[in-house]
């Protein structure tokens, strides 16, 4: 099920409370827009309905963790609602995320492009293209270019073949620090998804053949 649609049925049990902010808000609600959720709860702070606004700000949250089912965005809703209605499940929602079959040479086929997020909102592009992969002892060895902040890295690095955890373990290209925490890899909507797993270093990338 779509996650738009997830959000209309949720909301659907609220439309009795009719009011032009809460008309708008309905409109926002069921975009499934957590961003502009955010921004319409900002500008609205005094409205009647700003507690339910919020409740179901968090529960959309959850929707769309839930929906994407990865470990940054289980994450990041436990970053939001530190005492939220789920937030003791979180740790367990984590384990049960399968390692999706992966054909690891199939990475070196095309690009992979998204974005960078730090908690402070700001965002880069972020390019990333394997250019070589190797199996040895049970691990997958791999170099990569990625193009962040308007920089190119060649990194190495590995990739567990059990649960598709990616880690950068070395700048090839020059003596800086690694510019990308660690990630995992996925398949969502038959495409592959490269997603950081903490919200320190909010990263995602998807392939474009």
């Amino acid at each position: 099920m779509k996650f738009s649609r997830l959000i209309w049925l949720f909301a659907f049990s609220f439309s009795a409370c009719q009011s032009p902010d809460w008309e708008q808000w309905e409109v926002v609600y069921q975009s499934g827009n957590i961003a502009k959720m955010d921004s319409f709860i900002e500008l609205n702070q005094t409205s009647g309905h700003i507690e339910t606004f919020r409740f179901q700000r968090q529960e959309a949250s959850w929707a769309y963790a839930k929906y994407i089912n990865t470990t940054l965005q289980y994450k990041q809703y436990l970053t939001d609602y530190p005492s939220g209605p789920y937030s003791d499940s979180i740790h367990i929602y984590i384990r049960q995320i399968q390692a999706d079959s992966l054909n690891f040479a199939s990475l070196t086929d095309g690009s992979f492009v998204g974005s960078v997020h730090t908690p402070n909102n700001e965002s880069s592009i972020l390019s990333m293209r394997f250019i070589e992969i190797q199996t040895k002892d049970d691990q997958i060895n791999f170099i990569t270019d990625i193009n962040f902040d308007q920089r190119r890295y060649q990194l190495a690095g590995q990739i567990d073949p059990t649960s598709n955890q990616i880690q950068f373990t070395e700048n090839l290209s020059s003596i800086d620090p690694v510019p990308l925490c660690d990630g995992r890899i996925y398949i969502r909507d038959n495409k592959l998804l490269i997603q950081s797993v903490h919200v320190s270093q909010h990263w995602s990338v998807l392939k474009y053949n």
